[in-house]
């Protein structure tokens, strides 16, 4: 596993922040020794679609490393208002750098 990802925001649920088309880094060592803190963007595996990727923006922390994250452009974002909270597992990374 490289500590790097590449990937090709596809969607519009982080604009303005990330704009469809827009390449990003994901840091996958970034949670190693730590845990995704409240504004953190982070990368994670789509609830019940493990094949899709999704970014959002860490919104709460919740008890036994689970997490609120939301899209920034709430209204076409499917987010934790849809699917609840995510488990620590299903965060891949931080968002280190968009291109």
């Amino acid at each position: 596993m490289l500590p790097i990802k590449r990937f090709v925001v596809k969607g519009h649920s982080m604009e303005p922040l990330i704009k469809e088309g827009q390449g990003v880094l994901i840091n996958r060592l970034a949670y190693l020794f730590s845990q995704p803190k409240v504004s953190d963007i982070v990368a994670l595996n789509a609830p019940n679609i493990p094949s899709k990727l999704l970014l959002k923006r860490v919104e709460k922390v919740l008890k036994n490393n689970k997490y609120i994250v939301v899209g920034i452009n709430k209204v076409d974002s499917t987010d934790s208002r849809k699917f609840g909270w995510v488990s620590s597992k299903d965060i891949l990374g931080k968002i280190w750098l968009k291109y």
